[in-house]
């Protein structure tokens, strides 16, 4: 799994659509992946199924 601008150009916090949908995308690849959030410039998630 390869998923760029993991930080959601700031936004990964808000309450909003954009942002809750995201942290929903980061709660699944934890549930099914072992993975990582390399901390580039907008984040990048590596992950590999379990």
């Amino acid at each position: 799994m390869l998923g760029d601008n993991a930080y959601l150009f700031g936004e990964l916090m808000e309450d909003s659509d954009r942002g809750r949908a995201m942290r929903a995308f980061h709660e699944l690849v934890a549930a099914t992946c072992d993975s990582v959030c390399a901390p580039t410039p907008d984040g990048l998630v590596v992950g590999i199924k379990r």
